[in-house]
């Protein structure tokens, strides 16, 4: 069977989109921390056309839903309704999120002893991004940063530290129990 007629054959046997398709969508780009830019370049779409597809404001196609699922590595089923109410509940955290949040743990840490930590998890994000990384979970309301000051070599200097909030705590339990729900072995 040709890759054509198989496309046709296949479409035949699809009679809706999921109606949450869109947000599918764009859970799992932000569960891949990818931008809308990364994902439509990839996927060979322009970036309006995938921002309307997330809003909502257009149904995508077969050949659209095809080439966006292997980017965002999720099956096309998922992305096709074919008993009206398939819908998946990705987790919250990524998996950068969710390592970050495991290193904070129940203590107070400091950004240095965070990136430390993530370097030697192999790990090597510039500082601006650790810190665009922080603003984000502070943002969510996951974890609460503050500043103080110390001296080292006659300099001052100040260091933001970190502690998991209640919504921190949830999320990174939710995110947990998602994996070992899905257990790949």
């Amino acid at each position: 069977m040709s890759d054509q007629s198989r496309k046709r054959s296949c479409k035949d046997k699809i009679r809706h989109v999921n109606p949450h398709a869109g947000e599918i969508i764009r859970e799992r780009r932000r569960f891949l921390n990818k931008t809308q830019v990364e994902v439509a370049t990839n996927a060979g779409i322009p970036q309006s056309h995938l921002s309307r597809i997330e809003k909502g404001k257009h149904k995508p196609e077969l050949t659209t839903l095809s080439k966006l699922a292997p980017v965002l590595n999720i099956p096309l089923e998922q992305l096709i309704d074919r008993n009206q109410n398939t819908k998946i509940a990705l987790p919250g955290l990524t998996s950068l999120q969710f390592l970050v949040i495991s290193e904070i743990g129940k203590e107070v840490r400091s950004g240095q002893f965070l990136r430390e930590r993530l370097k030697k998890q192999g790990i090597k994000n510039s500082l601006p991004a650790f810190y665009q990384l922080m603003a984000r979970l502070e943002e969510l309301n996951f974890v609460q940063g503050r500043y103080e000051t110390g001296e080292t070599d006659g300099y001052t200097i100040r260091e933001k530290y970190y502690k998991i909030l209640n919504d921190g705590i949830v999320a990174f339990r939710e995110t947990r129990d998602f994996f070992n729900s899905h257990n790949l072995e």
